[in-house]
Parts: C-alpha cells; sequence; structure tokens
C-alpha cells in the first residue's frame, strides 16, 4: 500500500478505436468480460475467474459471477449511451473504505471513436 498518494488522485486516457461510437460503447459494456483482464489483480478468483457483467442501467452492478457464488465490484453511476458510462469500482485487495471511479466518454473523431 503506498501511503504518500493523497485521496483524489487522477488518471487521464485516451484512445482511438476505429468503430462508431455506438458499437464502442456496446464493446466496453456489453462484452466486459472478453476485454477484462485476467489474473489475481483483476479477477475475484485470481487465474480461474468466472464470467465479468455490467448491468445496463443506472444503478446496475459489475459482477463476476462463478458456478455457485456472485460478487459484485462495482456499481454503474452514469449511463448515458452510447455517450458517457461512469462507475465505481473496488478490487477485493483494497481496503474496507477504497474505491476508484471510472468514467468513459465515447465521441466521434474521423472515422472512429475517442474513448
Amino acid at each position: 500500500m503506498i501511503s504518500d498518494v493523497p485521496p483524489g488522485d487522477q488518471v487521464r486516457v485516451t484512445t482511438y478505436v476505429k468503430v462508431a461510437v455506438g458499437d464502442a460503447f456496446a464493446v466496453f459494456s456489453e462484452e466486459i468480460d472478453r476485454w477484462w483482464r485476467r489474473g489475481p489483480a483483476y479477477r475475484i478468483a485470481g487465474r480461474s475467474p468466472g464470467t465479468l457483467h455490467l448491468e445496463p442501467r443506472l444503478g446496475g452492478k459489475i459482477f463476476e459471477q462463478h458456478e455457485h457464488a456472485r460478487y459484485e465490484v462495482g456499481t454503474i453511476t452514469a449511463w448515458e449511451p452510447p455517450a458517457r458510462l461512469m462507475f465505481e469500482w473496488r478490487s477485493i485487495t483494497f481496503m474496507p473504505d477504497e474505491t476508484t471511479t471510472v468514467e468513459l466518454w465515447f465521441e466521434a473523431s474521423g472515422e472512429g471513436t475517442r474513448v
């Protein structure tokens, strides 16, 4: 744990994908299990993860479904398809009061989408 990082730190990342805005939003939200990294730092069960799901609505949950259990890892706090999505996410390695807020914007740019 890094103790000298002040609360409220921010990271901004921009990427470009050569697909329409609606397609980019759909892949992010509907196919989350296909692109979300695997491994102990990213999934509840580490190397043997369940299937990651995102409920497509405000207040929806992001969860990992296993054969006999469901582990919630996030909550949708803004749902504005196909332009914006925001959620709170927490890893099982986080302290009890820690969360990460992730906000995504999908904007047309040239022949594709800036995310």
